[in-house]
């Protein structure tokens, strides 16, 4: 069964915000080149000063969550490249947490996004017990999947993910 995420208010003003940023630095570049000698110098700068920004973008988008599945027997975190699959078997613990016990001020970006296309990567968080992954798009429904392999922090449109995991039967 397919799971939805959508992105909330936040991470829409951020992506919305950063791509208008990143447009106009790659138009003032192209402006600029236009008006300048044209050498063979200013090009390749105003080309890896572009492509540099449109690789942030590209990299991004490509990391973040669209959405959950749960099939064969594994958790399936969809991502535009390399979706993320845990084995139904490694999920030790299932719990909704509160948008409290999830509080943005508490938690250190160790390697991660925080709102371009969502909320995802390695986070630091001492409430839940340390190192958590995010794979989220909205502060809304937190799932806390306690794994063998660490924790992951999900976030779908609605809590039937919870009740998926629990009633799939491993090791219970």
């Amino acid at each position: 069964m397919d799971y939805k995420t959508s992105l909330d208010a936040p991470a829409k003003a951020i992506t919305w915000a950063l791509c208008a940023i990143f447009g106009m630095l790659a138009l003032n570049q192209l402006y600029t080149y236009s008006r300048s000698p044209r050498e063979t110098v200013d090009a390749v700068a105003a080309a890896v000063q572009i492509a540099f920004l449109l690789g942030l973008l590209l990299f991004a988008w490509l990391y973040s969550p669209q959405g959950y599945s749960v099939r064969d027997g594994a958790l399936v975190i969809h991502r535009p490249w390399k979706p993320v699959t845990i084995p139904l078997a490694e999920i030790r613990n299932v719990q909704l947490l509160s948008p409290d016990e999830v509080s943005p001020g508490g938690n250190f970006r160790v390697f991660g996004v925080g709102g371009l296309f969502g909320y995802y990567g390695v986070f630091f968080q001492p409430n839940l017990g340390g190192y958590v992954r995010f794979y989220l798009r909205n502060k809304e429904n937190h799932i806390l999947d306690d794994t063998t392999g660490g924790r992951l922090l999900l976030s779908p449109d609605s809590s039937g993910l919870v009740w998926a995991l629990n009633g799939t039967g491993w090791g219970r």
